[in-house]
């Protein structure tokens, strides 16, 4: 028997499981190094996330503060305890800097010009899990967002046509003379005795310019009613001609901008005289020729507004247009496409045949109709973008401006066919004539229609959005009236006004550049 054979067996096969045993040992803390390392790297990434995700949510409250002009240490604490809230169940030690083109004029974008960039940069320890073993207990993680508060240009189209005094306290109404006209007007500023809804709208915007950032954004103003912005010659007499400029330019200066707006009147009774020599009315109390005579020219104030934004607004900020009206559009004239050679002839005023008489023996096509004149009532005809078809009235002209001002330029994702400047717009209806409109005509809220037209051009820059994109496109004739939707705004009476236009002021958004 060969003993030594078999002790040389014996003792490999203990060699063999000896090594075995080192190399399960080993392999087990490869898996546990390969555990752990997954585990650090989970809390790691985790953490970067979380990180991340409130880096970027306290530059957006950042920039919004920079609007508010909030002070740096403000904007600092509001943005820790926002990092904070997205870092369940830690309280560490969180290092967190906010510069603004103020604090740090080399953060891209500020050599541009006044701008209110937010730069949030935060660095966390991280305490690991396994690798405290390796002597790694804490790894430094840093996130950095930048977050502008978008520049604005914003229009204000506001109406001052004489309609805009009919609530004036102690008038007799539901119209008003010339003297109880130049009485409240004589009260300007005044809101118990100067003429109403028009004061309530002056208060409502003098608050919303109040509430912006004017080191960087601006404001223009565009008064409507016969015409719109500036005319030469005498308002309301047979010299006033249009000359589509702006009342106000843009500008960040508040005290030129409050003294704009303090400067607005109301517009006068048209005499028919002077600014309408034809408007001779019959027995039946219809004109032969009320061409040029119509005091809601929103069309123009579209117009005047988005020429200003094309001449005068900044690329690199977000253009909106604020428009308020209390009435139907029922005034409109030619306007060329480079805004020279106009002119207040009747003949270049959209005013349908069937709704005027050019002499004195034919009969209106619509009997019972009693004005406004000029208008068809019908907001469902006369305009498919970009044309205007058959014989068309003020509200179709109306129209076509929205999609210029609103529509986006081409090579957007839209139904537009044309350029348009791609402008925010934002619609406010007030009073019942928007809604209620009882003059003979077939919609009486083709008003309305018209309004959330031009909102919903405005919200999307698509003059023909669906339902499942556009707010405003529910509309139920009889029950859907005096109802908020999308950018457009109802107010029955002035007294709403302040809430809608600081409604607006929250909702002009901020955007995260990277």
């Amino acid at each position: 028997m060969d003993l030594s054979g078999k002790q040389e067996q014996s003792n490999s096969n203990l060699r063999e499981r000896g090594q075995m045993m080192v190399l399960l040992a080993a392999g087990m803390i490869g898996i546990i190094g390969f555990i752990g390392l997954a585990v650090d790297a989970g809390i790691l990434f985790a953490h970067v996330g979380h990180l991340r995700r409130g880096v970027d949510s306290a530059a957006l409250s950042a920039a919004n503060q920079i609007r508010e002009g909030n002070s740096t240490s403000m904007i600092q604490n509001s943005a820790k305890e926002l990092i904070l809230l997205n870092l369940p169940g830690t309280d560490l030690t969180l290092d967190v800097t906010v510069d603004t083109c103020s604090t740090d004029p080399s953060i891209e974008g500020c050599s541009s010009g006044p701008r209110k960039l937010a730069r949030v940069e935060a660095n966390l320890n991280v305490t690991l899990s396994f690798l405290p073993i390796l002597g790694f207990g804490e790894i430094l993680v840093t996130a950095e967002a930048i977050s502008e508060a978008a520049s604005v240009d914003l229009i204000l189209v506001l109406d001052n046509s004489t309609s805009m005094a009919y609530d004036t306290a102690g008038i007799a109404g539901p119209g008003i003379t010339d003297s109880e006209l130049t009485i409240c007007n004589g009260n300007a500023g005044n809101s118990s005795t100067g003429c109403q809804p028009f004061e309530d709208m002056r208060a409502a915007a003098k608050g919303l310019v109040d509430s912006m950032y004017l080191s960087y954004d601006r404001v223009a103003l565009v008064n409507f009613s016969r015409f719109a912005g500036q005319v030469s010659g005498t308002i309301g007499a047979s010299d006033e001609a249009p000359l589509h400029i702006a009342d106000l330019s843009l500008t960040s200066t508040e005290a030129t901008i409050d003294a704009a707006l303090d400067a607005m009147r109301v517009y006068p009774n048209l005499v028919a005289s002077s600014i309408c020599p034809d408007w001779t009315l019959r027995a039946d109390g219809n004109p032969d020729d009320p061409r040029a005579c119509m005091r809601t020219n929103i069309a123009a104030g579209l117009a005047v507004g988005g020429n200003e934004l094309q001449t005068n607004g900044r690329e690199d900020s977000v253009w909106v247009v604020i428009l308020l009206s209390d009435g139907v559009s029922n005034a409109a004239y030619q306007i060329p496409s480079d805004f020279s050679s106009l002119s207040a002839d009747a003949v270049d005023w959209y005013c349908p045949t069937d709704f005027w008489r050019a002499d004195t023996t034919d009969n209106r096509v619509v009997d019972l109709y009693a004005g406004p004149w000029c208008v068809d009532g019908n907001p469902y005809s006369g305009y498919t973008h970009p044309s205007l078809s058959g014989d068309p009235d003020p509200e179709d002209l109306t129209r076509l401006y929205a999609d210029w001002v609103g529509c986006y330029p081409l090579g957007i994702n839209n139904d537009c066919s044309t350029d348009g400047l791609g402008a925010v717009i934002f619609s406010i209806g007030l009073g019942n004539a928007v809604t209620n409109n009882q003059n003979g005509v077939e919609y009486p809220w083709f008003g309305e229609q018209v309004m959330r037209y031009i909102a919903r051009v405005g919200y999307d820059g698509d003059p023909a959005s669906d339902s499942s994109s556009d707010p405003c496109w529910d509309f139920d004739d009889s029950s859907g009236r005096g109802q908020d939707c999308g950018n457009y705004y109802y107010s029955p009476d002035g007294s709403g006004l302040t809430t809608i236009f600081n409604t607006i002021g929250d909702r002009i958004y901020t955007r995260l550049t990277h």
